[in-house]
């Protein structure tokens, strides 16, 4: 589920409720006059359908444990370290700083610890932050 407005990245830095539409794998299907980012959900109000009836689901999204988010919050913190803004450097830079022993012990323990779900899971939630900052 995608909602898109025109001044959303100006709008959701500044931490404000945007109208929109409401796109669904690439159809429309409705507009809202707000939302708002909550514990990981979105909320919308306001929604008025294009037509006709449809069911929109809200799927929880797994917490990420300690050792996500140490390693989630590094990735964060160096997304722009030199003014550009390279998502996927980032993720070389961390493994190769990490088999330098460049990090602290408690990052390069969170590293180490990550299973290869917890992996993706990170990957995700980095790239879809990466994706609302460039917005």
């Amino acid at each position: 589920m995608m909602c898109e407005s025109a001044n959303r990245r100006s709008n959701r830095k500044r931490g404000m409720n945007v109208g929109g539409k409401l796109i669904i794998q690439g159809k429309a299907w409705g507009e809202f006059e707000n939302a708002k980012r909550s514990k990981g959900n979105i909320e919308i109000s306001g929604y008025r359908s294009y037509g006709g009836t449809h069911t929109v689901r809200m799927v929880d999204q797994p917490q990420l444990n300690e050792n996500q988010q140490i390693v989630l919050e590094w990735l964060k913190l160096n997304y722009d370290y030199d003014g550009d803004h390279e998502a996927m450097w980032n993720i070389f830079m961390m493994y190769y700083y990490h088999t330098r022993d460049s990090f602290t012990d408690r990052l390069s323990q969170a590293i180490e610890n990550l299973t290869n779900d917890e992996q993706i899971e990170i990957l995700r939630e980095y790239s879809q932050w990466a994706l609302e900052q460039e917005g």
